[in-house]
């Protein structure tokens, strides 16, 4: 599940999401086959029952499961209890929306206080917005919505206003809260720009938090080994025809161009410097020069191995996939998710190891300008100079 950007544990939480709504569907079949009372009653309301009314308890019901699936995850934060009575609640909403019809008000009173609880428990650093956490809010918020809206005729401009209303002050304080929440996230861990850590749904780039500290004697010096061997093994790529014929092959890119080599992706040797699984080209005037490497690990989920401690910075890419051009999505709603109609997808975690010489040495995640500039200059002399 950590691939597709959950932490550890709220996979039980996403099934019981999936697998509360999905029974409704048969139970509703069975309901008026059954010879109980309560189910004559839910049979009765599902009959008189609008489809927007039918649609808030299934919302109501896929939040249930969310909190009822992590329990587990919030004992050690003591929010289990609150997890366990939230999830019983929300599915006592959900088949109240049948049984009666002041369903409304209980739904939004539950609704707004577990909004607020997420923003008070996020606000506070107690957690930090996830994944899970925010698509849960969006579908409260959608349940909320249902809640407020005057689903059957007859009701006027005012009650349509106000649903309106007060749907929208509830987005804005809850998706500027979890902003919020995360950008002070963002800064407490010092974050890539455009990402968050530990494979949070913001496309970009991600770092994590086992990046920061102070390295250990021990640490220097494995860092410092990786980056001399890595200069060294892949100095007979200084010649791309090398790279070409070794079997790496050139991606898309502009200023800087990841040659990658399929056979070592799945070759189970990571951080091998005579196996690097890309190469980084800088293109000049006077054509490609070999800049560094990406090691990259096996596959998504799995960790790298932390040879340099916080030295050595592993990162991950996040995306949001759609099925319409341009395929690859860099917005993001207010919760960070990704946008309807597309797939978050979290890569296997990459270092870059830089062979040319840098002002912050060669585990920095991207070359500045101006060592850029440098190279480009260097080279472009030594050309001019051959010529000559």
């Amino acid at each position: 599940m950590t691939a597709l950007g959950l932490a550890p544990g709220q996979g039980s939480a996403l099934l019981l999401a999936l697998l509360l709504p999905a029974l409704a569907v048969p139970l509703a079949r069975w309901l008026p086959r059954a010879h109980i009372r309560p189910a004559r009653w839910l049979a009765a309301g599902l009959a008189r029952s609008v489809m927007a009314e039918r649609l808030a308890a299934l919302l109501l019901l896929a939040a249930g499961g969310v909190h009822l699936g992590l329990i587990g995850v919030h004992r050690g934060a003591g929010l289990a209890g609150w997890m366990l009575l939230d999830g019983l609640a929300f599915v006592a909403a959900a088949a109240a929306v049948l049984l009666v019809r002041w369903w409304r008000w209980p739904a939004v009173a539950l609704l707004l206080a577990t909004l607020l609880t997420y923003l008070s428990v996020t606000g506070s650093g107690r957690e930090q917005p996830d994944q899970l956490g925010m698509a849960t809010a969006l579908v409260e918020l959608t349940a909320l919505g249902l809640a407020l809206a005057p689903l059957r005729p007859g009701r006027g401009w005012r009650a349509w206003g106000g649903a309106s209303a007060g749907l929208l002050v509830a987005a804005f304080v809850t998706g500027g809260g979890v902003w919020a929440a995360a950008e002070r996230h963002h800064r407490n861990t010092a974050p890539l720009t455009g990402g968050h850590v530990h494979g949070a749904p913001i496309p970009g780039a991600n770092r994590f938090e086992d990046d920061t500290g102070t390295p250990a004697p021990e640490e220097q010096a494995a860092a410092a080994r990786l980056a001399a061997e890595t200069r060294t093994a892949t100095a007979r790529y200084q010649d791309p025809a090398v790279a070409r014929a070794a079997g790496y092959r050139p991606g898309l890119g502009g200023d800087l161009v990841h040659w990658e080599h399929k056979g070592y992706k799945d070759d189970g040797r990571t951080l091998d410097p005579e196996r690097p699984e890309q190469l980084v080209y800088l293109n000049t005037a006077a054509g490609p020069v070999l800049a560094g490497v990406v090691y990259v690990a096996p596959r998504a989920g799995v960790a790298a191995p932390r040879t340099g401690g916080p030295i050595t910075k592993w990162h991950t890419h996040s995306l949001c996939l759609t099925p319409l051009p341009p395929f690859i999505s860099a917005l993001v709603t207010p919760f960070g998710n990704c946008p309807p109609l597309s797939v978050g997808l979290v890569l296997p975690e990459m270092m870059h190891v830089w062979t040319v010489d840098t002002p912050r040495g060669p585990f920095v995640e991207e070359l500045d300008a101006a060592t850029i500039a440098r190279i480009r200059a260097e080279h472009h002399n030594a050309a001019n100079g051959t010529r000559e």
